[in-house]
């Protein structure tokens, strides 16, 4: 598929003078009539240079918001495709395009990240075999919306807004023709959208209205969420109202400090006297506080995510755990916006690829992600680096002349190239990625033995990032996650029938696992810096001499911190799991049950409805953390909900796509009544226990086994459900 793509003269695309520091572009109006003589079926594929939105006939097509979505523009760019019915006569096609994060700022780095001129491109193939494409025939011409920005918000002017314009009704001789454009690099693929797009996926409706002490009017949401809001008001004629949002209040006030450059600002300019309606719908923002420089009659906020069902159900006895799950779900539903972003509220919104593994295992239980994250591999193929190197950030994005904002070839983010794919296969079947990533991980790897030295890794990167003060040395997480790597692909290769690199991978493994011994074991079996995410990597991995020495260590690092944690991002993700593997079960309940500093029931505590970013990105002690970086919505700490599902509820998968699975329950009287669901590749599984009535109801779908492993009892069972009993837990 190849489009021409349009354009409009600079002129049109500027914007008024008092907003210029937006430092972005007037979005474009693309309009074109057509006649059509027969009733009949056609196909419009359409994309942009940008973010758009079509309407045919005044109607708007599909219910995607801020499509295409974002890739490297320089190498891959996708279309949509539409199936119209048209009846005979004469019909209109308009397109609004806004920068979104073609041309918008990105990345804290400002705008026109790919180019500064925004373009859109269609083909409308009709029933009999004509084509209309976009050219200089088109009309193009600007309205209400003033400016638009993913990052600071959009300005709209109800009364600029040309009336009609998306019909056949409206008289476009006051607009000039469109302009063709070239500005996008010749070997950009232009491919179908195969992934899910961005959608209105959740409506919450406004709990509470206050005043701050400037006299504006406060919203709140109740829940930290992702998206736009939908706002109904009685105004004159050109009253400007301005929304600004955020996550906390300080005091009776908005908390904007953490969102760095981000304006999270949109304005809207009433268009007549008289009750009027207004959603943004080329920007987002991260917020649960809504500023209104006026009284509004009714505030909805409206979530918006990629479109990916959700598949993870659970709920305890505990309103603890509960609102954990809640919190992590929804750290999930406000960043998995067209690729998983770290945060969805400052001037940053990317694509860490450190982030996006460490929470992959849980994503995929929490939703249908398997096709989200495809499409976030080939983001991540497009980034690779002639040296095989991964970027911590993908899509990758720049400084000027051409310098990464992050870095490349990081140990726990780097390492997403083989992580992702390893568990598509294991939680979906999908054996394809791992197939189409092969060639990329065998680079990467190989970029990793040429840096390494006597197998181990370089003393750099992030380390356990975000840790609560406790300092793993950096070269002891990236040697422990190159030996994960070898791993890893040595199970990737035997799977892809690649016999001599399963072997290769096997001795590189047992090298590295060796040298990490010798340099970072004591004989006593403490690690080199007695951290807990040490003694995590060690038992996840398999780095060590004596497994029940470092488990021991690892138990004793976290009592002589009265039963806290002090992991960050890599050593979290693993945490509980590795406890309950140590058969500690009675600690990793204690971990997740904890209500102070740190831990997930302190954040709770002080209000959070989703993960935040440092443990102590609020504390009621030192008030708001760092603002540099400082985010309530940030879900890499969720990662715990994997162990939930995985063992607090028992269903891990024994073969690819849960054809065969476990279901071993670690329980805890603490929760005496957990229900997990999960909706597999395979059919819904479902297990349900109660300690104190020593009951177990476990569903199977059809075509499925699962081994149960109930208390010290084991029984193999078939599709269906199937109810057991076990000795009370006192």
């Amino acid at each position: 598929m190849q489009f021409n793509f349009i354009t409009a003269s600079p002129e049109l695309r500027e914007i008024h003078s008092d907003i210029k520091e937006i430092l972005c572009g007037r979005p474009i109006y693309f309009r074109r009539t057509f006649s059509v003589a027969e009733a009949g079926e056609a196909t419009l594929y359409i994309t942009a240079l940008g973010i758009y939105e079509i309407y045919l006939d005044g109607e708007k097509l599909g219910q995607e918001f801020l499509s295409p979505g974002w890739t490297d523009y320089n190498s891959r760019l996708y279309y949509d495709t539409f199936s119209l019915t048209l009846s005979p006569g004469k019909h209109c096609l308009a397109a609004v395009v806004a920068d979104g994060w073609y041309s918008g700022n990105v990345g804290g780095v400002g705008p026109r990240h790919y180019d500064e001129i925004v373009a859109l491109g269609a083909r409308l193939l009709l029933a009999d075999g004509t084509e209309m494409g976009t050219d200089t025939s088109w009309r193009v011409g600007v309205g209400g919306y003033l400016y638009a920005d993913i990052i600071h918000g959009e300005c709209y002017d109800a009364g600029a807004e040309p009336a009609g314009w998306k019909t056949l009704s409206f008289d476009d001789s006051g607009w000039e023709n469109a302009a063709n454009t070239y500005n996008y690099v010749t070997g950009t693929k232009l491919l179908p959208r195969f992934h899910p797009g961005v959608r209105h996926m959740h409506t919450l409706r406004a709990v509470a209205e206050t005043r701050d002490s400037h006299g504006n009017y406060i919203y709140d949401l109740g829940q930290n969420m992702s998206g736009v809001i939908r706002i109904r008001l009685k105004a004159r004629k050109g009253d400007r109202v301005t929304l600004r949002y955020g996550e906390m209040l300080d005091g009776t006030d908005l908390y904007t400090a953490n969102l760095r450059t981000a304006r999270q600002t949109d304005v809207f300019i009433a268009g007549t006297d008289g009750e009027e309606e207004y959603m943004p719908r080329f920007t987002f923002h991260g917020f649960r506080y809504v500023e209104s420089s006026m009284p509004l009659l009714s505030v909805e906020g409206i979530v918006l995510y990629s479109d990916c069902a959700q598949t993870g159900f659970i709920e305890t006895s505990s309103a603890l755990v509960n609102q954990i799950f809640s919190n992590q779900l929804w750290g999930q539903r406000c960043n998995f916006l067209d690729v998983p972003t770290d945060c969805p509220q400052r001037d940053e919104r990317m694509g860490w690829t450190g982030d996006t593994q460490i929470f992959a295992r849980t994503g995929m239980y929490n939703m249908d992600t398997c096709v989200f994250y495809q499409k976030y591999m080939q983001d991540m193929q497009d980034a690779i680096f002639a040296d095989g190197s991964v970027p911590n950030v993908v899509p990758r994005v720049f400084k000027s002349r051409g310098q990464l904002i992050t870095g490349t070839g990081t140990a726990a983010w780097g390492d997403a190239i083989f992580i992702i794919p390893y568990h598509l296969w294991k939680m979906y079947g999908d054996a394809e990625t791992m197939k189409e990533c092969y060639g990329d991980m065998l680079r990467y790897f190989a970029y990793l033995e040429a840096r390494a030295e006597g197998h181990l890794q370089p003393d750099m990167g992030y380390g356990d990032w975000l840790n609560s003060d406790a300092v793993t040395a950096k070269a002891l997480v990236a040697t422990a996650y190159f030996a994960y790597d070898a791993q890893l692909l040595a199970e990737i290769a035997e799977e892809l029938g690649k016999k001599e690199d399963t072997l290769y991978f096997r001795t590189a493994y047992a090298a590295i696992r060796n040298a990490f011994l010798k340099e970072y074991e004591e004989e006593d079996g403490r690690l080199l810096g007695d951290t807990q995410c040490a003694y995590v990597l060690a038992l996840r991995f398999g780095l060590y001499s004596n497994k029940e020495k470092t488990a021991k260590h690892l138990a004793r690092a976290i009592r002589e911190r009265e039963n806290h944690l002090s992991t960050g991002f890599v050593g979290t993700a693993y945490l509980l799991p590795v406890l309950s593997d140590a058969g500690m079960d009675e600690l990793a309940y204690t971990l997740l049950l904890q209500e102070t500093y740190p831990s997930w029931g302190y954040c709770i505590s002080l209000g959070a409805t989703t993960m935040w970013e440092r443990w102590n990105s609020y504390s009621d002690t030192d008030g708001f953390g760092d603002v540099g970086m400082n985010s309530f919505n940030h879900y890499s700490f969720g990662a715990v909900a994997e162990w939930m599902y995985a063992y607090m509820g028992g269903i891990r998968p024994l073969a690819p796509a849960f054809t065969r699975f476990a279901v071993e329950p670690h329980m805890d009287k603490r929760v005496p009544r957990v229900s997990v669901r999960y909706k597999s590749a395979s059919g819904e599984i479902a297990v349900s226990y109660d300690t104190e009535k020593g009951i177990c109801t476990v569903t199977v779908p059809e075509g499925t086994t699962a081994r149960v492993s109930l208390r010290g009892s084991i029984a193999e069972l078939a599709g269906g459900t199937h109810t057991l009993t076990f000795a009370p837990i006192q």
